[in-house]
């Protein structure tokens, strides 16, 4: 079954926002999303947001993150590559504003996402490399990262 929401374990404030700020962007680009609702549909207030989050961008940072481990979840039931890169398709089709996030160029550089793309390379390289006749180096994982999105 293909999932397009984080399984988040226990249902705290934290997590309740981390929802919300998950599900406002089915309707919403990131740039539309404003802590008053965000924190309105979490059911917690602005100070709690800010405790949490130092800004809106710390909190999309922790929902990119949970994006990625998504998506490698969706991915790693998949035995052949059409069936990987459909899983992948389907991802980006499903969550077109999340997709967008998990890979914009202001996140990448991010430790909290970071971590998560070099997790999703690591993985991306394991299933692709070994139909390759040879390794494939930086740049053209880079490349293929870029082709992906």
């Amino acid at each position: 079954m293909f999932a397009v929401t984080p399984d988040w374990t226990s249902y705290t404030g934290y997590t309740r926002l981390l929802q919300a700020g998950w599900d406002a962007l089915v309707d919403s680009d990131p740039h539309d999303l404003q802590v008053k609702s965000l924190a309105r549909a979490a059911g917690v207030s602005t100070s709690l947001f800010h405790k949490r989050f130092p800004s809106l961008g710390g909190l999309l940072i922790e929902v990119a993150g949970a994006g990625l481990a998504t998506l490698l979840v969706n991915l790693a039931d998949e035995a052949s590559l059409g069936d990987f890169a459909g899983a992948w398709l389907r991802f980006a089709e499903a969550r077109p504003r999340h997709y967008g996030l998990m890979f914009s160029p202001q996140l990448a550089g991010h430790p909290g996402v970071g971590v998560r793309m070099i997790e999703l390379g690591k993985y991306l390289n394991a299933r692709v490399e070994p139909r390759l006749a040879r390794p494939l180096t930086t740049p053209q994982l880079q490349n293929l990262f870029g082709i992906i999105y």
